[in-house]
């Protein structure tokens, strides 16, 4: 398409490709040329919302409520749900970029909630335990 910003002044757009689809974030990238320079942009993808995951946050004022301390992907979970655990206690592993960190009961209690198991993605804030 061409599109005139004011009297002589044309852009030219076109759409080279579209991408495969992210299933993980549920995003494509658009390929185009914008007056003859190659961009891209991901896009989200709407068709594709049931797929993605949406997971709740942790609430940041209660130690009850453990969340992901970064982005990346569950590794291992080290606990069940019902079980009792002591401050301190590894309950989960996560990776990312080659990195493993632990995360630990900052209280003494039990697991009521598990939101998350192994190979999950979990991004920064996302509730991982729930403890009573």
């Amino acid at each position: 398409i061409s599109v005139e910003l004011e009297r002589g002044k044309t852009i030219g757009i076109s759409l080279e490709a579209i991408g495969m689809l992210n299933e993980k974030d549920a995003t494509r990238e658009v390929f185009f040329n914008f007056n003859g320079m190659p961009r891209s942009v991901l896009i989200s993808d709407k068709t594709a919302k049931a797929t993605k995951v949406q997971r709740p946050k942790a609430d940041g004022g209660d130690v009850n409520s453990v969340g992901a301390p970064m982005p990346g992907v569950v590794v291992e979970t080290k606990v069940a749900l019902g079980e009792n655990v002591a401050a301190g206690t590894p309950m989960l592993i996560l990776s990312a970029m080659k990195m493993e960190t632990v995360v630990a009961a900052p209280v003494a209690g039990r697991v009521a909630q598990l939101t998350v198991a192994s190979g999950d993605d979990v991004q920064a804030g996302d509730l991982l335990v729930e403890l009573q």
